[in-house]
């Protein structure tokens, strides 16, 4: 599905990114000023509390953002998203209780010796947040219909949020912490003028020039301008894609797309069924002969997802 900048979590990021000036459960509290509310954000999310964005949010934009992901949630084909979910958890199955087995296939030790230790590093985190995404609400349609993102930012996005910076602390470089995380940290806010509902704010962030921002107040709420203009005609371009979109799958496009999934599950069956070292590599061997045969022999369907979704060629 093709949703670009529009998408609900982009617009909701990208109302810190043109502030900042780059491309515990319970909500924070964001001050009535604009100033104050740049400050609240940046700390909350260098706190890892991403629900700070919810609390800084005017109520119809968090009306709008629900509604975005209920809709979606109503639109979705429930069966095919049940069992994709049920394939996605035998796979963090399998990747917990094969770790030395699939670290140490003859696949994987091909890798250069840098690389492998990286991916030993990295590796418990990054299924520990597999897990936690399928442990939480986006797993289930049905209380995806009713669901509240600020209270799931709170939770599972808090939570999301930790595992990911801890991941990111065993790669080289740590990205999270210096190419996001760094921009909310040692922020300087300075308000050049403030008249009525409107202000232009200074802002200055670790390691750049300071840059000016125009916010107006919405709803109570001081929010860039940029972002309150566009915001009705954005959430209104969000919910038509959704409401257009093709997942009703047809008999043959779910029959196609199941039986994929059942391929998928018999082979991490017979991956997790392996005793040794040597019957999982002879079963992984199978399997990446059975996939490269598949894709020489053009098997592959050419739609092994909902019509709305858009399948690379």
């Amino acid at each position: 599905m093709t949703l670009n900048r529009s998408a609900s979590f982009v617009l909701v990021l990208a109302w810190l990114a043109l502030a900042l000036g780059c491309g515990g459960n319970s909500a924070p509290s964001v001050p009535g000023t604009p100033d104050g509310t740049v400050m609240a954000v940046s700390q909350g999310l260098s706190g890892n509390q991403p629900q700070v964005i919810w609390a800084a949010a005017p109520a119809s934009y968090q009306k709008d953002l629900n509604e975005v992901v209920h809709l979606f949630a109503s639109k979705m084909d429930a069966e095919v998203w049940n069992r994709s979910v049920g394939t996605a958890r035998k796979v963090v199955s399998l990747l917990q209780t094969k770790k030395g087995m699939v670290l140490g296939s003859k696949m994987l030790a091909q890798m250069d010796m840098a690389d492998m230790k990286k991916v030993e590093a990295e590796w418990d985190n990054v299924v520990g947040i597999l897990e936690t995404a399928l442990d939480s609400d986006l797993a289930s349609l049905d209380k995806m219909k009713n669901m509240n993102i600020g209270d799931f930012l709170a939770d599972t996005g808090a939570k999301l949020m930790a595992q990911v910076e801890a991941a990111a602390g065993a790669a080289k470089g740590d990205p999270f912490q210096n190419e996001f995380k760094s921009q909310f940290e040692n922020v300087q806010v300075k308000v050049v003028s403030q008249e009525g509902d409107k202000a232009t704010l200074e802002v200055t962030t670790k390691g750049k020039p300071a840059k000016k921002s125009e916010w107006m107040k919405v709803e109570g709420k001081w929010v860039p301008e940029e972002l309150a203009k566009d915001w009705t005609r954005e959430m209104g371009d969000v919910k038509k894609q959704i409401e257009a979109m093709d997942t009703e799958f047809s008999d043959n496009d779910k029959k196609q797309f199941v039986g994929m999934l059942e391929m998928v599950d018999k082979t991490i069956d017979k991956l997790g069924a392996a005793k040794d070292q040597a019957e999982f590599d002879a079963a992984l061997g199978e399997v990446m002969g059975g996939l490269m045969g598949g894709l020489m022999g053009g098997g592959m369907p050419d739609r092994a997802a909902p019509a709305g979704f858009k399948v690379p060629k």
